[in-house]
């Protein structure tokens, strides 16, 4: 009997290095900060009530932190423990496609740990993203689904892929692109095409159907509301179609290319001088094959898509959903022609990735002050509230200039109902305190933003009475502060 390699070993133990290595970003975001990031303060702001839609997002993850707040109370922890369980989920779930994939336990293990080696997921998920977490595990789900689906096509195979196909679209309205792309890409391909063009097939979008409708209704009936940042794909076009088609294209092009570009590169450095060592089971250069056409395939669908709207924005956190499958494709594809060493290479530098992103996690909030460098997490809402209360304000309605300052502020009066100008359709009390607040750090009057949304809710204005400020020493600061401006106002 053949003694287990090392990276065998390494292999048999991923599941529970992914387990470990999110338990402890969970723990790192908590200790850094009781602050909320601008994308944590909008969930705490949408888990108010729950609702169908949430204007331009999917629902899914709003319900997913409302119960969550439910178990472990609104704050850190239980947004820590969403996206990081959602992270861990979209890890395991690559290990178990690849690991069907290519019959082989290394091979799962490299393809789940270079999702290391995409700065989006990495690093961008860990320091601000929410919906494009939700979004690339739906992805991996999906993935994982599909390949049950060409393996076995059983009934609960294809329930599971019209699951998959719901949590995308729940999560973000671009991922339909990924899933039509693989669908397509296997009906092009004689080997898989049995698994799609039968009537069995039926069953996933029957699923995802019953687990959409809802959603879409509401969609349907709030098109402002969902369509209200569509503006941002095309707020630089110009006069010209043609150079409206070359801005998209090329913005498409160069986030495909800042989205892969390190792990090209380490794949490629591993691959320098290297030959044929070892042969994967016949089916893993299959699904090597039907993914890298699906990605082609999703691109095109891209680039017709840049054309038929004149997109000319593109932004490379938008390309998660496709692009998740980079790292599956690579190391289906090296594996074979990497020697063992090589392979450890690989796994030595995701690890190196790893222990950069939790240090810099630490590092960015800890330490950022004293480069002048703040970010919101060093937001002391905690001390600010107090003097809020001083100034005579403990619950009631609030109306914040902007989510940031919103959610933070929801989480020091979780009896109060904090509305912005972004998310003005929360159902307000009809009397008692109002607080307006703002930031005045830089001497700011009161934006007339804020003047508006406390007309349209309370049918005044504000009247004359003055501003009182409050403010406090940043966190992990001796020198940096955050002055706010607040209104206290009794409606009767």
């Amino acid at each position: 009997m053949t003694r287990p390699s090392s990276l065998d070993r390494l292999a048999a133990a991923m599941p529970l290095i992914i387990g470990v290595y999110f338990a402890v970003q969970v723990a790192v975001r908590v200790f850094i900060s009781p602050s909320l990031g601008k994308d944590e303060a909008e969930q705490v702001l949408l888990a108010q009530e729950w609702a169908w839609g949430y204007g331009s997002q999917p629902p899914l993850y709003t319900w997913m932190a409302i119960l969550l707040f439910r178990v472990f109370g609104e704050g850190v922890l239980a947004l820590a423990l969403l996206k990081n369980l959602l992270l861990a989920g979209s890890y395991l779930l690559t290990y178990a496609a690849v690991r069907r994939m290519a019959q082989n336990n290394v091979v799962a293990a490299l393809a789940a740990a270079s999702l290391l080696l995409l700065p989006e997921l990495a690093w961008e998920s860990q320091r601000a993203l929410t919906h494009s977490i939700l979004v690339v595990f739906g992805s991996a789900l999906f993935t994982y689904a599909f390949v049950r689906v060409l393996q076995q096509g059983r009934a609960i195979d294809y329930a599971l892929l019209g699951l998959g196909f719901a949590v995308g679209c729940l999560a973000k309205f671009n991922f339909p692109i990924v899933a039509i792309a693989m669908i397509l890409a296997a009906l092009t391909m004689p080997g898989f095409r049995a698994a799609v063009a039968t009537p069995r097939f039926l069953i996933a979008p029957a699923v995802s159907a019953a687990l959409l409708w809802q959603p879409a209704v509401w969609l349907i009936s709030n098109r402002d509301a969902t369509l209200s940042r569509a503006h941002k794909l095309t707020m630089t076009q110009t006069d010209s179609p043609i150079m409206n088609y070359v801005s998209g294209v090329w913005g498409l092009a160069w986030g495909v290319g800042i989205f892969l570009a390190l792990l090209v590169v380490v794949y490629g450095v591993a691959l320098v001088r290297s030959a044929p060592g070892r042969s994967l089971d016949a089916s893993a250069a299959q699904f090597a094959g039907i993914l890298m056409r699906s990605v082609g395939i999703a691109l095109a669908l891209c680039v017709i898509l840049i054309i038929a709207f004149e997109v000319t924005q593109i932004k490379d956190r938008w390309l998660q959903p496709l692009l998740y499958l980079g790292p599956i494709i690579a190391a289906l594809w090296a594996y074979p022609r990497l020697a063992p060493w090589r392979v450890g290479a690989i796994f030595a530098v995701t690890g190196l990735c790893a222990a950069t992103v939790i240090a810099l996690l630490v590092l960015r909030t800890v330490a950022g002050p004293s480069f002048d460098r703040p970010n919101p997490l060093n937001g002391p809402y905690g001390a600010l509230s107090q003097q809020i209360r001083d100034a005579g304000f403990r619950n009631g309605r609030v109306f914040a200039a902007f989510n940031l300052l919103g959610g933070n502020i929801r989480l020091q009066f979780p009896d109060s109902v904090v509305i912005s100008p972004e998310y003005p359709n929360f159902k307000l009390p009809a009397s008692g305190k109002s607080l307006l607040i703002w930031d005045a750090t830089r001497g700011d009057p009161m934006p007339g933003k804020l003047v508006a949304l406390y007309k349209k809710f309370s049918g005044k204005s504000v009247g004359g009475q003055a501003p009182k400020y409050v403010s406090a020493v940043m966190l992990h600061s001796d020198r940096h502060r955050l002055r706010l401006g607040v209104i206290v106002l009794t409606t009767p």
